[in-house]
């Protein structure tokens, strides 16, 4: 190579004709074939990954509608013992009224 010449470049010979880079065909050619087999990984991937967040969904709308019912409970209970306090102040109210002093 003569490195005075701008016109070489490293994939010409010393008489100034391109070599061939076999390994860059090979290296398109593969990368062809593994973008499709990666792409095809990445997708596979991904549907399992939207598999698992729709179980995890699911699992969670079940615990959801658990807790919902468990908090209605809850309430009623809560609900009826107010009413079991109003009734137990009002009969304390009545006594003391009652009693003698």
């Amino acid at each position: 190579l003569d490195l005075d010449d701008d016109r070489s470049s490293p994939d010409e010979d010393e008489d100034g004709k391109q070599l061939r880079n076999t390994n860059a065909d090979e290296a398109n050619a593969q990368h062809g074939k593994s973008l499709e087999v990666l792409l095809a990984t990445k997708n596979k991937r991904i549907l399992e990954e939207l598999t698992r967040f729709r179980i995890l969904r699911t699992s969670l709308e079940i615990s959801l509608e658990s807790t919902r019912g468990g908090l209605a409970d809850t309430h009623t209970e809560l609900a009826k013992q107010h009413t079991q306090c109003e009734k137990l102040e009002t009969d304390l109210l009545a006594l003391s009224f009652d009693s003698p002093r």
